[in-house]
């Protein structure tokens, strides 16, 4: 008789877990720096959103933040980092935090993936997607 030993195997300090299917990062809680070159507004609102050029109707996903750069939003389903994306801003801010907020908004805008996280460890859990404005 044959003794198997599994046992679980260790990631160097500092490697991310990888989603196998999706091939996005598992961060449940995540690690890394805040290195932001504009002030972000926390709002919430409703976006529309599909791969730029692309035929495939558009997913509904909830911004949660942007800023003059970017858009930062939760969606059901993963988006793979560097893929451009049509996103367009069902409902408006309405209480800015800060003055000027608004114009930073925008309405409609094409942007880049720069990092999708999958949100919890459960079965139906949702994507984290940081987008940035293109100029």
């Amino acid at each position: 008789m044959t003794h198997l030993n599994i046992s679980k195997q260790r990631r160097p300090h500092g490697a991310r877990r990888i989603h196998p299917l999706t091939g996005v990062g598992l961060e449940a809680s995540p690690g890394w720096a805040e290195h932001r070159s504009c002030r972000r507004c926390w709002q919430g609102g409703t976006v529309l959103f599909n791969i730029f050029n692309s035929d495939q109707p558009p997913s509904v996903g909830e911004m949660r933040n942007y800023s003059q750069d970017g858009m930062y939003f939760e969606a059901a389903q993963s988006v793979r980092p560097g893929t451009p994306l049509y996103l367009r801003l069902l409902t408006e801010p309405t209480t800015p935090s800060h003055r000027n907020v608004t114009e930073y908004c925008r309405s409609i805008s094409i942007a880049e993936v720069k990092w999708c996280r999958i949100i919890g460890d459960a079965p139906n859990s949702r994507f984290g997607i940081g987008a940035k404005f293109y100029e």
